[in-house]
């Protein structure tokens, strides 16, 4: 028994020595954006990436389309889109003359502030996109299409998403 206890303490001191290899921790989702000295935060964006359908007579799907959803810390609901006429998603700036837009919805308030075609000004530019992985930066000016309330300038804005596939 004596000579087995010897073995048995370097044995255990082997394993208690070994340590498993640290984890990586996931990659944070998320958008972020600074609008009247507050910083917007959201966690966990969807997004989903559409492409173009050109077999049916309807003008508005043609283009591929990436629509990124999520909700800010402060429950406000935050959707950016992104059009294409590439068959894929690439690097690059995306501005609002080209169907691009951010829309933020105040579900309190009812309140819609929007940079679009129409209304305000928005631009999106895809930093890196590597596999699924998106981030980009943007910048906005949010108009309230009612007159309400006065253009928000949504600054400073990053994302970072993991693409998913839309039909």
């Amino acid at each position: 028994m004596r000579h087995l206890f010897l073995p048995m303490c370097l044995l255990l001191l082997l394993f208690a020595g070994c340590k498993k290899d640290e984890e990586t921790e996931p990659l944070r989702e998320f958008f972020s954006f600074t609008m009247r000295d507050i910083i917007v935060v959201g966690e966990k964006p969807s997004a989903i990436l559409t492409p173009a359908n050109l077999t049916d007579a309807e003008t508005s799907n043609d283009h591929l389309r990436l629509t990124i959803k999520g909700t800010a810390d402060g429950n406000e609901s935050v959707t950016f889109v992104l059009k294409s006429d590439l068959k894929s998603l690439r690097e690059g700036r995306f501005p609002a003359g080209q169907g691009n837009s951010m829309t933020i919805l105040y579900p309190e308030s009812g309140l819609t502030l929007q940079a679009n075609d129409h209304y305000g000004s928005f631009s999106m530019e895809i930093i890196s996109l590597q596999d699924s992985l998106l981030e980009a930066r943007f910048d906005a000016q949010l108009i309230d299409a009612s007159g309400i309330a006065s253009p928000n300038f949504a600054a400073n804005g990053f994302l970072r998403a993991i693409i998913r596939a839309g039909n």
